[in-house]
This record gives C-alpha cells, structure tokens and sequence, in this order.
C-alpha cells in the first residue's frame, strides 16, 4: 500500500514538473483526493479490529509479576503499521492506576499478541483492561480510535502459609481416668471414645446422665463413630469494608492460613460463607483447590445482616471473622493483629 502511494504521489509531481502552466489548485486536489485516500482506509479497518484476552481469567501469586497474552486480529485488508493501546491493572474503577502504553503493527487478515506483566499487591481480584485502541495509516498523518477493548481478571492468591492446628490423638488425662473408672464400675463404655464437657449443640441423647446427676458438670460421651476427620469453617466476612483494600488483604491471607491448616491437620475442610443472603460452601480436598475458594470469596458481597449464629452445631466447627478473631467450637481461641499476623502465623500453635 505505501508504494502505490509513494507511486501516485512521484506521478502527481512529474507531471506538474512537465506542465508548469497546471494549476497549482490540481496539485491540491490530488493530494486532498490522497489524503481522502488515507482517511478512507483508517475508517475501513478500524471497524476489523478485535482484541481479547486467551484467559478471561488467570491465577496469580501476591507481589509476583505475571504476564498476560492479548490477542489483536485485523480482519480489514490494509496492514496496519501503527496500531497503540492502552494497558492499566485497578482493584477498583476509581483507582489511579498507571497505564502502559503499546505500538505494534499487524498485517493484513492477521494476528499479533503482547503481554503486558501485571503485579498485585494485595488478594483480590485484579482487573486488567485494554483500551484507547487507535489505528494511523502508514504515513502516521490521519488516525482513527476503534471500538476495541478487552477486559480480564486475574485472581491475586497469599503465599501458602499455613497455621499450625495440631490435632489431639488422646483424650486428656482427666477423661481417661473418668472413663476408666466408668469402666470398673460395670458401665458400657466400649465404644466411648472420650469423655467431655458438654458443649452447646451436642445431641442430648449422648449426655452420659449418670456421671452428670453425681456432678455439678454435663459430660457428654464420644463415640468413635462420631470422630470426625473432617471440619467447618465459617468465614463472617460481615463488617469488612470494600474500600480498605489493605484491611481486606490482611483478612485473607488469614483465611488462606486457616483453611489450609485445617487441610493440614485433618485432610479436608469445608469453607462456608454468606453471599447475600445465600450460604455457600466448597469443600477442599486437595490443595490446589485452595484458589477456587479464595476466588469465590473475593467476588462474593458483604452483607452486613447476615447472621451467622445458625453455624452448624457439629464437632470441629471453626470461625473467622472480620475481626480476625478465630473460634474453634463456638470458643475463642485467639485474635490475630493486623501489624503482626505474619510473625503471629509462624509462632502459634493451635490444638484440635
């Protein structure tokens, strides 16, 4: 295409170099009639211009770079040499996010890919969004703006660190001797598996009444076919604030910690939330699995009504919530703080 134009344009000059007496108005409109030309071909392929990203959806580790590939397609029948978009990376729409700025050309009916690298600070989900696509014609003098954009996601996941949850193999001393001496005393105890103190939510049909009318305590019996290996936590995301971005990343690296070191201890963990007024739950077998809830969670809504007080009453039930405090069976077990959760996360530990 630039030579035919460079052609048109050395026969245009010729021939006024030959006939001097042509009006100077003819050598205008031929370069108008060029120019029209130009603008012409802008027009027509800016309309063949698509952009896309190959994963509307990608994973990412916090603070490492990672690079996206977006894909441009000229469907027109002009190659474009100078084709520029516009790349930016926002949390949110309001954020004043630095944008990068590219130039490439594509040729005819054909294909050209970039790969902007992107970084997130914090857990949450990362939009990247392609935009201000423009097209100029080979001689860069007229330009057009196009309809193209792309918009992906890339799911910013913490660093795998998991809390350290010990799980008690033995019932304590006390239970031992407790359940002992039910056995000497000609109670059936065979299938006990410990002894312990009620707690709210068990079946009162398992309350052993003997033991409880001879004491000021409730002592509830445990049977081995009620052992649990799994667990529940309850992640109350009420009172997190969508705008403290820094806040949210604190509270889940934390959810991150405590799933997994539930997974750790136990070999399975159930997540469950509120998402409106809806509970939704997903269950993480394997470790890999760990992103989708995460994913899950960050898209979800809070609802600042929800009331999380109906938790299931079941054995190895935990909590989470906003406040980074976390319940183990409905009972306090410890507060993280915003400043000191890494150091925290390290030192503690927890038994189960």
């Amino acid at each position: 295409m630039i030579i035919i134009y460079l052609a048109v344009m050395a026969v245009i000059f010729y021939v006024g170099g030959i006939y001097r007496d042509m009006p100077v108005t003819a050598l205008f409109i031929a370069e108008a009639v060029m120019l029209l030309l130009l603008m012409i071909q802008t027009i027509t392929a800016r309309r063949k211009i698509n952009c896309f990203f190959k994963k509307n959806t990608a994973y990412a580790i916090k603070n490492t770079p990672s690079k996206r590939e977006a894909l441009f397609r000229n469907g027109s029948r002009f190659t474009l040499l100078k084709l520029s978009c516009n790349v930016k990376s926002f949390y949110a729409e309001n954020d004043k996010a630095k944008a990068k700025k590219y130039r490439f050309f594509i040729p005819s009916g054909g294909e050209k890919s970039i790969y902007p690298a992107v970084t997130g600070e914090y857990c949450g989900i990362l939009k990247t969004r392609i935009y201000n696509v423009k097209i100029k014609d080979c001689f860069g003098i007229t330009g057009a703006g196009t309809k193209a954009c792309a918009e992906g996601s890339i799911v910013i996941l913490p660093c795998e660190k998991p809390l350290k949850l010990i799980k008690r193999t033995t019932p304590s001393d006390y239970d031992r001797e407790v359940t002992e001496s039910l056995m000497h005393s000609g109670t059936d105890s065979h299938e006990v598996h410990q002894l312990r103190l009620y707690r709210y939510g068990d079946p009162v049909k398992n309350i052993h009444r003997n033991l409880s009318a001879r004491t000021d305590e409730i002592y509830y019996k445990e049977y081995k076919a009620t052992e649990s290996s799994s667990a529940k936590l309850f992640v109350d995301i009420k009172g997190l604030s969508e705008k403290d971005i820094e806040e949210r990343d604190v509270f889940y690296e934390l959810c991150s910690s405590v799933i997994l070191g539930i997974f750790d201890c136990l070999g399975a963990v159930e997540a469950q939330w509120y998402n409106g007024s809806k509970r939704e739950k997903m269950t993480l077998k394997e470790r890999a699995g760990i992103r989708n809830i995460l994913a899950r969670l960050y898209s979800c809504k809070t609802d600042k009504s929800a009331d999380i007080s109906d938790m299931d009453k079941a054995e190895n039930s935990f909590m989470l919530n906003a406040s980074l405090e976390l319940y183990a069976d409905k009972r306090h077990i410890f507060t993280f703080s915003r400043e000191s959760w890494e150091e925290q996360i390290k030192t503690e530990e927890f038994i189960i």
